[in-house]
């Protein structure tokens, strides 16, 4: 009996090292995920589109995903919401759904980016992928009464670039993008190094408005197929 307490007591920490191993195997991919639930989003198509997005975000094909940690963080409460894996979100999509519901609420943009930061600087993934589905009209908060004008330039300290770079980013993708904002976010994105990347075939970029966005998400490629 003593000699098989010795032989438990040799084994237990390999058996915490192998599970400790497995867990953050499955933490190596990362999906950040910010969704527009502020007033800029009043749009009536924005419910379906929504839902495509979710839906294609739960699918996400391919065995990297597998166990990918998928954070789900809104404009118009720029924290975390929710955090699992796609079969997680699978069992959880009537309760995300109503998180998702849009508001009349301020939409800071600004800060579910630097989220998606944090996220990913705690993570350290060895591999990223940063997927919005947002107007790109950020309106931060306190934002009653605020005017706005069209096309808005983003937000200054943004550090989308080093973003992808630090966090070994490989897929960045904007879907429902405003039309008038289109053109600064893509000038912005290129000096940040980003469409450099997308036509050396490092990143699967683009910058879509909601026509495009519905077309696309309506055949599931939340992502391109990798080349």
């Amino acid at each position: 009996m003593k000699g098989m307490i010795c032989t438990l007591a040799f084994l237990l920490p390999s058996l915490f090292t192998i599970d400790v191993a497995r867990g953050a195997e499955r933490e190596r991919v990362v999906v950040e995920a910010i969704i527009d639930t502020g007033a800029t989003m009043m749009v009536e198509e924005r419910d379906e589109v929504t839902k495509l997005f979710l839906a294609a975000l739960r699918d996400l094909p391919g065995r990297q995903f597998a166990h990918a940690r998928i954070d789900l963080i809104l404009t118009s409460e720029p924290t975390t919401v929710w955090s699992g894996n796609r079969k997680g979100l699978r069992t959880d999509i009537l309760r995300v759904l109503e998180k998702v519901r849009p508001t009349d609420k301020c939409s800071d943009l600004s800060r579910a980016i630097r989220e998606a930061e944090t996220n990913l600087r705690l993570a350290q993934p060895d591999e990223a992928y940063v997927l919005v589905f947002a107007s790109l009209i950020d309106t931060p908060f306190p934002c009653a009464d605020t005017e706005f004008v069209l096309p808005q330039e983003p937000a200054s300290g943004l550090e989308i670039g080093n973003l992808v770079s630090r966090y070994n980013v490989r897929g960045l993708r904007f879907f429902g993008v405003n039309p008038h904002q289109k053109r600064p976010w893509l000038l912005y994105l290129e000096r940040e190094g980003v469409t450099k990347l997308e036509r050396s075939g490092k990143l699967d970029f683009d910058l879509l408005d909601f026509a495009q966005s519905r077309s696309v998400l309506m055949k599931g490629e939340l992502l391109e197929r990798r080349r």
